[in-house]
């Protein structure tokens, strides 16, 4: 299983066991990339999200002390719209 930094789920939400700590049908997750975690996150977690059925939307986002960078990925439409502050 993977744990995003943020999932937003809405209607019937369908979890993967009793303990209801990772959600299956989420429609909007946000991954906060840090230096660590970048590879995978923006890898093989983000294949796997993509592939959710419910998933409308994907933002991955960087902070930095001078920059900040994000990307919105509309999981449908295999689109992105990046914006950048430096």
């Amino acid at each position: 299983h993977t744990y995003p930094d943020v999932i937003v789920g809405c209607g019937e939400l369908q979890f993967a066991d009793e303990e209801r700590d990772v959600l299956l049908n989420p429609l909007f997750v946000a991954e906060v990339l840090s230096p660590s975690t970048a590879s995978y996150d923006c890898g093989p977690k983000a294949v796997h999200y993509r592939q959710l059925d419910s998933l409308q939307e994907f933002l991955l986002t960087v902070f930095g002390i001078n920059n900040h960078s994000s990307e919105f990925v509309d999981a449908k439409r295999n689109s992105a719209l990046t914006t950048s502050k430096l």
